[in-house]
């Protein structure tokens, strides 16, 4: 089902716009990193212990929405919700996932909102949730002003991030890494048996299938080194952020009642990581 949404389609910033090429180059493959349907099922239920969500009335945005795994995990617990991402390949997978599910309750744009008046029809929402995409950002106070932007009097912005703990065992860089390669395929070994090549058969059949395997793995790790060198340029922040790090960067968008709670922190041999979730809300209109 095809949704027209006003806003900008122009990502000006050159951390955005390394965020939207990397993801654009992972979009149709997200769904296999190790950890994303876990990731996607417990980041919603984060989201739901902190603001009460309503099915019959709650209208959601679903920033930097990926592939749709926090809307699909959240879509009966709202009347709606709006995905809004900058890569065209997750808003393409975002889609194909609605349009299974619920094409008349989620839908997604791929849009780079700045607040300018008209942006999603002027539309605004009780909740914005965001997982995992903090730290992507080049400026957190500006996308969070933006966001602040599009919440109703009283909305609230709920994030899912990574907590910057001296418990966390683990380089979230080296981590993250791991992850992309394992998802992108790499992990089969490169040793392979050359001996046929120099056997005295000569098999030219085995030597030309070889050489092609070669030249296949070649280009896999020239595709494999693009991609990391993509992620590294869409990491801003690759420690995560402190507790203060998120007041700050809320009260400076001008939400007000601050909450941080840490999230049961997941043990795993491919992402191990404690989270946090952290909400604000924008202040209710005076009469």
């Amino acid at each position: 089902m095809a949704h027209s949404v006003k806003g900008s389609s122009q990502t000006t910033h050159p951390g955005l716009a390394a965020n939207e090429a990397y993801f654009n180059e992972i979009g149709d493959k997200l769904n296999d990193f190790p950890f994303a349907y876990e990731y996607g099922q417990y980041n919603a239920e984060a989201m739901r212990a902190v603001y009460p969500f309503d099915a019959a009335s709650t209208e959601v945005m679903d920033f930097a929405c990926g592939t749709g795994l926090i809307s699909k995990n959240l879509l009966e617990h709202c009347k709606s919700i709006v995905g809004v991402d900058i890569s065209q390949s997750m808003v393409d997978e975002y889609n194909k996932l609605a349009d299974k599910i619920a094409p008349n309750k989620m839908h997604a744009a791929r849009l780079a909102l700045t607040g300018a008046e008209g942006e999603l029809e002027g539309r605004k929402f009780d909740v914005i949730v965001c997982a995992m995409s903090y730290h992507h950002l080049p400026s957190t106070v500006d996308t969070t002003r933006v966001l602040a932007h599009f919440l109703k009097p009283g909305g609230a912005l709920v994030v899912v991030d990574i907590h910057n703990s001296p418990e966390n065992d683990f380089s979230m860089w080296a981590t993250y890494q791991k992850a992309t390669a394992k998802a992108q395929g790499h992990g089969h070994s490169h040793s392979h048996d050359h001996s046929n090549i120099h056997s005295h058969s000569h098999d030219q059949s085995t030597m030309l299938q070889t050489d092609h395997h070669d030249h296949h793995d070649t280009h896999h790790d020239h595709k494999q080194a693009t991609i990391l060198n993509a992620l590294e340029h869409a990491v801003s922040h690759k420690g995560g952020f402190l507790q203060g790090d998120m007041r700050s960067v809320f009260e400076a968008a001008g939400l007000e009642d601050f909450k941080f709670e840490l999230v049961a922190r997941e043990q795993g041999p491919d992402w191990p990581v404690e989270l946090f979730v952290a909400k604000a809300s924008k202040p209710a209109s005076k009469l």
